[in-house]
């Protein structure tokens, strides 16, 4: 606008028109005003506000012309188009509005001489590669003539084909790195994760591409695994149906570090269903195929008869029994090639696995493989059991094919991916030694299915779901399991492993998996103390009182109620008499009467060594004391004497 007005204003001077020239003073004057208050006023100002970079094309291609056509210069060599500038900001944000066009600019930044002024400001260069200029001439025109006649010269004028460098081909961008440097966090703010689903890329406003952050988002099969406390919940729980179940597959030895064998294996037990591989159904009323009113398919069905004829007459038999009549409606497929190609499927495979299905009570052209489109036509026999509109059956069987007829993979996974694992140690000639290979990760779970893989080494193969390995390996091997999947969430919260263990042992110990809860500890006989300790206090409590329930108190948890030592450590065992031995031990002993006179002549040296024992004794109380505190023994009450009177025989 400014350019506009600029031009207007001296062609008004040449002319002589003094009213024009005044009013286009005052509206320059009231345009400054304007453009200082939006895009700044000094260089180092200046900018480009957030809204123009979302304002409709027509503001923003007279926005470019203006600024380009004032600061740019159009090489007259190769017709690149530079700008320079005091402010960073203004050049950014003049890219990012560039790079809406698919025009991609580079920059660079110099300080330069201070010459003979008091002070410069660092000056900020964008350039528009020769390539991008191209797209530029195409799609703007600008104001100035000399710099129009520049760009047209290079690229609208001349036909011939330039040949671009290696760091302008096709799409992709490549510059060179010339320095990379850690930058330290300044202060503590938010962070924010930036998730594009389609390419998990974003794009800087400096137009500069980064890749996402890495989280399990990064890893197709493993972004739906269930994590944090829904999936220590459904552990504790033992579910039958978790909510979703993976399994990592490593290769045998031989296969493990070919690409190409993992790449075969994901496509050997991906389960690839009709529906998967189809853009887009139709149904049409198409009585004749020579007289088709689909007019793509014309040509598909002329090749289709010619080459039907020719094998017809190769063979030199007519058909024996006349040729079914077909229904009216057709059902029109059409595939998705290129999920066809990640797949290794063919339209032979296709049409071969429902030949293999139905037979002759199906009717099938297709195209060929290497067609513009992949096309399938499909008819039902004319007649169909139960006199139903060929209309209703014809949408039942696209149903049934779509969602039934499986052309590859196992059931229950549901996709599969590979990546290159360096985790791995290997022991060989003595050493743990670090081996690559690629492990497949899956969405669903079928072990069994999945172990009896010719590729698959049956012996490493894992799953997330414990009922798997509890009906195929055993209880050990679910205890294994268990602990691995419950100290993965726990990695980070520090959780001593031996708690963790002994949580599994628990659920594992009575040879099947018992739920950490009350439909599984509770219903153990482990008395009424325990379960109360548990979960439902009050109506577990309610009911022992109520029915009579006796708890032994043997239990750990009891125990601790009660105030008693547990029965464990040094309140395991119990001292008792055994009075037989006892016994035996007083047969060879002298009379009470003799002890009792033999005590009264003890000497003083016989009552020291008595009562002193030596300290280097190995059966000394020195040697023999624990420093640890003993439970205190219960006080017994001491009743007082009761005085009775003896009252002789004779009296």
């Amino acid at each position: 606008v400014g350019t506009h007005l600029v031009a207007e204003q001296r062609e008004a001077t040449k002319t002589g028109i003094k009213g024009t020239t005044t009013s286009l003073i005052i509206h320059s004057t009231i345009l400054a005003k304007v453009m200082h208050t939006l895009f700044g006023r000094v260089s180092t100002e200046k900018t480009m506000p957030d809204w123009t970079l979302q304002a409709p094309t027509e503001f923003v291609a007279g926005l470019l012309d203006g600024y380009v056509s004032g600061d740019g210069a159009v090489a007259d060599k190769d017709g690149s188009i530079t700008v320079s500038s005091a402010s960073e900001q203004l050049i950014t944000r003049m890219g990012a509005l560039l790079a809406r066009f698919g025009i991609f600019t580079t920059r660079r930044s110099y300080m330069p001489a201070q010459g003979k002024f008091n002070s410069v400001n660092m000056q900020h260069t964008m350039r528009v590669p020769q390539k991008f200029a191209k797209r530029f001439a195409q799609q703007f025109t600008l104001s100035i003539a000399k710099k129009q006649e520049r760009l047209a010269k290079h690229f609208l004028d001349d036909d011939r084909e330039r040949i671009c460098r290696r760091d302008t081909l096709n799409d992709v961008i490549w510059d060179k790195i010339t320095a990379i440097e850690e930058v330290v966090p300044m202060g503590e703010g938010w962070v924010y994760d930036v998730t594009v689903a389609e390419t998990r890329n974003f794009m800087t406003l400096s137009c500069m591409p980064c890749r996402d952050t890495f989280h399990l988002a990064g890893v197709a099969a493993k972004s739906n695994v269930t994590r944090g406390v829904p999936r220590l919940k459904e552990l504790l729980k033992v579910t039958k149906n978790p909510k979703a179940i993976s399994l990592t597959i490593p290769l045998k030895p031989e296969f493990r570090g070919n690409q190409e064998k993992a790449r075969e294996v994901a496509q050997d037990l991906e389960l690839t269903l009709l529906k998967d591989i189809t853009v887009k159904t139709s149904i049409f009323y198409d009585p004749e195929d020579n007289d088709t009113v689909v007019g793509e398919d014309k040509d598909l069905v002329a090749f289709y008869k010619m080459m039907e004829t020719e094998d017809m007459v190769g063979d030199g038999e007519a058909p024996e029994e006349p040729a079914p009549k077909w229904s009216g409606w057709l059902l029109r497929f059409e595939l998705d090639r290129e999920h066809m190609f990640r797949k290794n499927i063919t339209m032979d495979d296709v049409a071969f696995v429902l030949r293999s299905r139905f037979g002759s009570a199906l009717h099938m052209i297709y195209s060929d493989y290497n067609a513009n489109k992949l096309i399938m036509r499909m008819r039902l026999p004319d007649m169909m059991k139960g006199g139903l509109d060929d209309l209703v059956n014809l949408k039942k069987f696209q149903t049934r094919i779509l969602n039934g007829i499986v052309f590859r993979g196992v059931p229950g996974i549901k996709s599969v991916t590979f990546r290159e694992d360096k985790d791995y140690l290997e022991l060989k000639d003595g050493a743990y030694k670090e081996v690559s290979q690629y492990v497949l990760d899956t969405d669903g779970s079928n072990f069994l299915a999945v172990m009896r893989h010719p590729y698959v080494d049956a012996t490493r193969l894992t799953s997330s779901h414990v009922h798997d390995i509890y009906d195929v390996l055993g209880i050990e091997a679910t205890r294994q399991t268990l602990l691995n999947e419950v100290t993965t969430l726990f990695e980070e919260a520090g959780v001593n492993n031996r708690h963790l263990g002994l949580l599994c042992d628990v659920m594992t110990r009575a040879g099947r998996l018992m739920s950490a809860d009350r439909h599984g500890i509770n219903k153990s006989d482990i008395g009424p103390l325990a379960k109360a300790s548990f979960e439902e206090t009050e109506r577990i409590l309610l009911n022992a009182a109520l029915y009579g329930e006796m708890d032994p108190v043997t239990g750990v948890s009891a125990n601790i109620m009660m105030g008693q030592p547990i029965r464990g450590g040094t309140g395991f065992f119990q001292i008792l008499l055994d009075e037989a031995a006892f016994l035996r031990l007083q047969e060879g002993l002298p009379p009470m009467d003799d002890v009792e006179e033999e005590e009264e002549d003890l000497t003083q040296e016989q009552i020291d060594s008595a009562l002193y024992q030596d300290e280097s004794d190995l059966c000394s109380a020195a040697q023999l004391r624990m420093n640890m505190s003993m439970p205190k023994a219960h006080t017994t009450l001491e009743e007082p004497d009761i005085e009775m009177e003896i009252l002789d025989e004779e009296a």
